[in-house]
């Protein structure tokens, strides 16, 4: 538990002293991407290191209470005005409006996915009742 708190409190130094805020960061030594408001370091870094996958899945799950239909519409909105020529495919799965998605973004550059899969983030992490993940394939 101690080596969590450490590991924690040495990533939010090491975030906290960058000089440049809400920049452009470096992905690998060509690529740059525009880090999104809300998005922190950690998760850049992650993404980052899986930029080689090639769908990004999203989950719309209800927890008793419906989908948080306001965030998904915002989302659809996103995919449809920023990134309309990648193909989505959805599953309905639930009595309350349960939906995945599975984006095809395997034809974006490095740089490309990665923009894309922070703005996805950015939107997502609005809402508690949304799940998502890179992935090499989606379920069927």
């Amino acid at each position: 538990m101690k080596t969590i708190i450490i590991l924690f409190l040495t990533a939010s130094l090491i975030s906290s002293c960058s000089n440049k805020k809400n920049t452009a960061q470096t992905v690998d030594s060509e690529v740059e991407v525009h880090k999104p408001k809300g998005v922190t370091n950690e998760v850049l870094n992650e993404e980052k290191n899986k930029e080689s996958l090639s769908k990004f899945i999203i989950s719309f799950y209800s927890p008793g209470n419906g989908i948080d239909y306001k965030t998904k519409k915002e989302y659809d909105d996103f995919l449809t005005k920023e990134y309309a020529n990648l193909e989505v495919h959805q599953k309905s799965w639930g009595r309350e409006g349960e939906v995945d998605y599975c984006v095809n973004i395997e034809l974006l550059t490095k740089k490309e996915k990665a923009s894309f899969v922070l703005k996805s983030i950015a939107i997502l992490n609005k809402s508690s009742k949304i799940n998502y993940s890179n992935s090499d394939s989606c379920k069927k």
